[in-house]
């Protein structure tokens, strides 16, 4: 009876070790994984650091901050800047292209449907060198109208 008694505490036992080991693995795996996780995450993050080499020639002035002449560009708005989203960040990026750069720009909002196509082929005509869209309710109008075919 003791016998049994102590064998039966034996095979728990081994039964829970085995069940432990199995428990360590599957932890090691895991700490494995999400080791490999973090470094590839740190690797994207770090900038990147490579030296583009422009010319052979050594430069004697220093280079300004130029982006060619003073171009026109449009940005056209299913909504306003209102929205604090998408809309916001184009206008504040046309008004920085304005500001820092010297470009004209124009920014037609509450563009309705009906006239996307209209819209953009004006651009067009007056010479604008880009035109910015955003939202998705111009994807018909710039991929299948052939607007940009006409002015590219």
């Amino acid at each position: 009876m003791i016998k049994d008694y102590v064998n039966n505490l034996l095979k728990m036992k081994l039964k829970m070790d085995s069940r432990l080991k199995m428990k360590i693995k599957m932890n090691i795996k895991w700490r494995f994984s999400i080791i490999v996780m973090t470094a590839i995450l740190v690797v994207s993050i770090v900038p990147n650091t490579t030296v583009m080499i422009s010319n052979d020639a050594v430069q004697t002035e220093s280079p300004t901050m130029s982006i060619g002449p003073p171009y026109k560009a449009a940005l056209m708005l299913g909504g306003d800047e209102t929205d604090l989203g998408f809309s916001y960040v184009a206008i504040q990026g046309m008004y920085a292209l304005e500001a820092n750069y010297g470009w004209s720009i124009s920014i037609s909002r509450h563009v309705s449907e009906a006239d996307h196509y209209r819209v953009m082929n004006d651009y067009g005509y007056a010479g604008y060198d880009v035109v910015f869209i955003v939202g998705g309710e111009f994807i018909g109008t710039s991929y299948f109208s052939g607007v940009v075919e006409t002015h590219n």
